[in-house]
């Protein structure tokens, strides 16, 4: 009887560990077998020529590659060192690169408004659909026959690439480097109500008066109405040159947009609803600190008391700036104990000792540093959202575009202080920045917001990521597109509700009024008869 028992337990045993055997190796199969199965051929179009733009794509398409997935990428910076599965089509000499050419001079005459910034933004998109279509690797593109499964486009100033997802009858992803643009909103029709949901274009407010709201609700249906008209029509007419007469209008195409990705968080810009598929990806381009260069990194050790940075971005020349605001920057630094790092294309003369400038900073690094007290900006995208993540406070002179918005968020956080360009001298500039790094509260909102800004179930390149293969893997995610978007205009408004229902409510009293007047000819015709007779 106990050999039995043996046997049985050691017969259980073997087959225990065979089964387990079996299970492991079709694991192994079934998990390789997905993983290629589900590799993809992916055309993307970050073609906007501003690195600021590109760096907050290039991580999700780097990403991809190194899935397996073979990623084609038409754009204005190609890989200095290639990457496996990342394949270039570098058109960087067909127009100037958008990289610290902007004087401040230009940016006042023709971006500091919102409409001057509109037309700049359909301006450039409709050069870039130009210059990329005459490109003979992309007009080898269209005339072939290649096997895509994704189109990835960046949603700026035109949508004439979106025709390659009508070509290759493919799901579309768009990418925003910003908080979303009103014209992204429209095309997955998400909520976009201009009484409490403050524009692209404008400072972000808390609560809106009257004024603000009729501003707002302009700038908006401007917006809108200057994006079909000035860049989706010629922008269609472009795009049928290459793709034939029969491709319908773009707005036909992108309104069957899979997903779109937002380079913004709901920690920092207002709450809003999003529908499933207008996903956020605020931070996704960035990393842990890189070493600083040697230089840097012993300058910022040996600078206890503290060190200030300032920037402003990747497009707008800082030496432009005119002379009266350079010797306001330079006389508070004088004032200061602190160490300055400036990043600046051109000598400055008559700096004082603890003012270093430089052409180019690892801005991402540098903030990471435990000594740094302050940065000082313009209110790009991806620098407030690295200022956010390293948890330091700004002093903010915001330009144009979304840089008042990004800016003022930050104010309304209390981790801020937002000078208007034209107000700069140096006793508002001294005062701001002393402000900033002597009152505790703006370095401990700023570590709040840090705090909230990071506290994420997934990183924001991992949702990115799953998302986009989402899409793969659904076949375009049709399931998450709104009815909403095929609605007219007049629909998505009750327009013809609100006619219908004050058809009803006139046929209501009207009746009301006939029965009424009826009864009371019935009731009082004999006394009004009797009275008159009389």
């Amino acid at each position: 009887m106990i050999y039995d028992e043996m046997y049985d337990i050691i017969f259980c045993q073997i087959l225990s560990h065979l089964l387990l055997n079996q299970v492991l190796q079709l694991a192994v199969i079934w998990t390789t077998y997905i993983v290629c199965s589900e590799s993809a051929n992916i055309l993307a179009f970050p073609t906007f020529p501003g690195y600021s733009h590109f760096i907050i794509i290039e991580p999700l398409l780097k990403a991809l590659a190194s899935r397996g997935h073979n990623v084609t990428v038409v754009s204005y910076f190609p890989q200095k060192i290639p990457v496996k599965n990342y394949h270039d089509i570098d058109v960087s000499h067909t127009l100037p690169l958008v990289t610290n050419n902007i004087t401040v001079d230009y940016c006042l005459k023709n971006m500091r408004s919102p409409t001057d910034f509109m037309q700049f933004v359909y301006n450039i998109g409709y050069k870039t659909c130009i210059a990329v279509f005459k490109e003979k690797q992309v007009q080898d593109m269209i005339n072939s026959t290649s096997e895509f499964d994704l189109v990835i486009t960046e949603l700026f100033g035109s949508d004439c690439f979106t025709a390659f997802a009508y070509k290759y009858k493919l799901p579309l992803i768009s990418i925003v480097t910003t908080i979303g643009v009103p014209w992204a909103y429209q095309r997955i029709a998400n909520p976009d109500n201009p009484s409490y949901i403050t524009n692209y274009f404008l400072p972000v407010k808390e609560k809106m008066t009257l004024y603000d709201r009729f501003i707002n609700t302009v700038i908006m249906l401007l917006a809108n109405i200057g994006y079909y008209f000035m860049s989706d029509i010629p922008s269609y007419e472009l795009t049928k040159m290459y793709f034939g007469e029969s491709l319908p209008p773009l707005y036909d195409i992108y309104k069957n947009t899979s997903i779109i990705l937002t380079n913004s968080h709901y920690s920092f810009r207002q709450i809003q609803p999003f529908l499933p598929n207008l996903i956020e990806i605020g931070g996704i381009h960035l990393k842990d600190p890189k070493p600083l260069p040697k230089d840097l990194q012993e300058v910022l050790d040996k600078s206890s008391q503290g060190v200030i940075l300032l920037t402003l971005g990747s497009m707008l020349r800082c030496s432009s700036l005119p002379d009266h605001i350079i010797k306001a920057f330079i006389k508070t630094f004088e004032k200061l104990p602190y160490l300055v790092l400036w990043k600046v294309e051109d000598e400055l003369p008559s700096l004082p000792p603890n003012v270093i400038t430089k052409k180019w900073l690892p801005v991402k690094d540098v903030l990471a540093h435990p000594n740094l007290k302050l940065l000082i900006m313009h209110g790009g995208m991806a620098t407030t959202i690295e200022a956010i993540n390293a948890g330091v406070p700004v002093v903010g002179i915001p330009m144009y575009a979304d840089q008042p918005g990004n800016i003022n968020s930050l104010v309304n956080k209390g981790a801020a202080i937002g000078i208007d360009y034209f107000d700069i001298n140096e006793e508002k500039f001294y005062n701001a920045v002393t402000k900033v790094i002597t009152d505790p509260s703006y370095s401990e909102n700023a570590k709040k917001l840090s705090k909230l800004f990071k506290d994420r179930e997934n990183t924001p390149l991992e949702t990115a990521i799953y998302w986009t293969e989402y899409v793969l893997r659904h076949k375009g995610a049709l399931h998450l597109k709104s009815p909403a978007v095929d609605l007219p205009w007049y629909q998505l408004a009750l327009l013809d509700v609100i006619f219908v229902f004050f058809i009803l409510m006139l046929t209501i009293f009207s009746l009301i009024y006939i029965i009424l007047r009826a009864v009371r000819n019935y009731l009082f015709r004999p006394i009004i008869k009797k009275y008159k007779n009389e």
